[in-house]
């Protein structure tokens, strides 16, 4: 009788240790669910701020509001109309694809603008705020 029992302790004991495996690759399994749920939810996000920022952009005509000012001009209607906030890429983007200057590159345009805005930070009419990002200074 004493064999019954060790060899019933042995077979609960492998049990046990064959669900604790099982519930380890489980919390394993739903570990990498998470990760990955965590990643398509920042490329969720990622894409209704794209769509967010093209609304925008499609709902306002840059082109008949840019089309007849200075370069610097552009520059301030814009950050003007986004709450006083400019980025360079947003700013590069609206004058390049609303053909609001006669270069032919989009690194072009983007060089124009990150150099207007420095002229701009110059002359204090902008403060840099972050890494390509400024906002107007006072009541411009």
């Amino acid at each position: 009788m004493v064999t019954g029992n060790h060899s019933y302790e042995e077979q609960t004991r492998r049990r046990l240790s064959e669900a604790r495996t099982e519930e380890h690759a489980l919390e394993e399994q739903i570990k990498e669910l998470q990760q990955r749920s965590f990643r398509k939810t920042k490329e969720i996000n990622a894409y209704e701020t794209i769509l967010e920022g093209y609304m925008g952009d499609t709902q306002l005509n840059w082109r008949t509001l840019l089309q007849a000012l200075t370069h610097k001009d552009k520059l301030i209607t814009i950050a003007k109309e986004n709450g006083g906030l400019i980025r360079q890429s947003q700013a590069t983007d609206i004058i390049y694809s609303n053909k609001l200057t006669d270069a032919k590159k989009r690194a072009t345009v983007y060089q124009m603008v990150k150099n207007s805005l420095d002229m701009l930070v110059d002359s204090r009419i902008f403060e840099q705020v972050g890494p390509g990002e400024y906002r107007l200074v006072g009541g411009n």
